[in-house]
């Protein structure tokens, strides 16, 4: 009757010591499941040792991981390097610049709304799509762009 609740009170504390163990490492696990074995939990105590032995253990080694990285993820690279089609990048000269537009001669095939990247490194928005410039909204600081830059 009473050793019922008080069991299961005492496997309730070797979960929560288990997770410790896990936590804390493999000296202080020993540590604490010497502590415990005289609560004649002997059974709970082996699978807490088990499970905290297996946690511990490398899941791989170090010759599996070179293994795998050649035998699988380079294949894989190269492979990737074949199928990739850079973006399109097209060039423009910056006709003007003031109040954080910008003027652009010569990207013809833009889209509104499409990212702007200017030499120094400055993005805008081509917002304004005219027959003989772009119109581009400038994120940040003007100054940095100057008119003749690609």
């Amino acid at each position: 009757g009473a050793e019922a609740p008080l069991l299961g009170t005492m496997r309730q504390q070797a979960v929560n010591i288990a997770g410790r163990l896990l936590r804390q490492g493999a000296q202080a696990a020993e540590g604490l499941v010497a502590s415990l074995e005289s609560r004649s939990l002997q059974p709970v105590l082996q699978g807490i040792r088990q499970y905290a032995a297996e946690a511990l253990k490398p899941k791989f080694s170090s010759k599996y991981l070179i293994q795998h990285v050649s035998t699988k993820l380079i294949p894989a690279v190269k492979e990737f390097e074949k199928q990739y089609q850079p973006p399109v990048i097209h060039l423009g000269r910056v006709l003007s610049v003031g109040d954080g537009i910008a003027r652009v001669y010569g990207l013809k095939s833009v889209q509104a709304g499409e990212l702007v990247c200017f030499d120094s490194g400055v993005k805008g928005m081509a917002l304004n799509l005219q027959s003989d410039h772009v119109g581009v909204v400038i994120f940040g600081q003007d100054h940095a762009i100057h008119q003749g830059d690609l």
